[in-house]
């Protein structure tokens, strides 16, 4: 029985030059088994998983093995592999491909996953916004103290 569920989060990747489909659903007894071992359900688990690389490829590895799935990685360590190699990087990537299995999963509404994606961008840009000021900060203030005319828009 190929996809039993309607509805699944489908994303195409390129494997050892092929593409592959895959489809991606957490039902609710993957939910259940991810709340006695990770301690949260629902929302809580989704935002837990943000920065949880363990619960993320839990999540990743029962959304790929439901019943009836033709997905030919099981493992969320292989998959997330695989999402790196097809150009997934940085924490964002990740948290909007838990997004997007949430919302097709029924755990968020598509308003809900937009709403915690663009909060994630705008909370990792913040972030390295300031890491960008309290860096250029101490290059200048190291280049003031060896007393050099360098000035600091080589960074720019």
């Amino acid at each position: 029985v190929p996809n039993m569920y309607r509805s699944a989060y489908t994303i195409n990747l390129t494997l050892e030059g092929e593409e592959k489909e895959f489809n991606l659903r957490l039902p609710v007894s993957a939910q259940l088994e991810l709340k006695k071992k990770h301690g949260a359900e629902g929302l809580d688990l989704i935002l837990k998983a943000v920065d949880d690389l363990e619960l993320q490829t839990d999540i990743i590895t029962r959304s790929l093995s439901y019943k009836g799935n033709e997905n030919s990685i099981k493992s969320g360590q292989e998959f997330y592999e695989a999402l790196v190699d097809n150009g997934y990087k940085g924490t964002q990537s990740f948290a909007s491909l838990i997004f997007e299995i949430a919302a097709a999963s029924g755990v968020i509404t598509d308003e809900q996953k937009c709403k915690l994606s663009e909060t994630i961008s705008k909370t990792f840009d913040k972030v390295f916004d300031s890491i960008e000021e309290v860096t250029t900060n101490a290059v200048d203030k190291k280049l003031d103290e060896i007393g050099s005319d360098t000035d600091s828009s080589f960074r720019k």
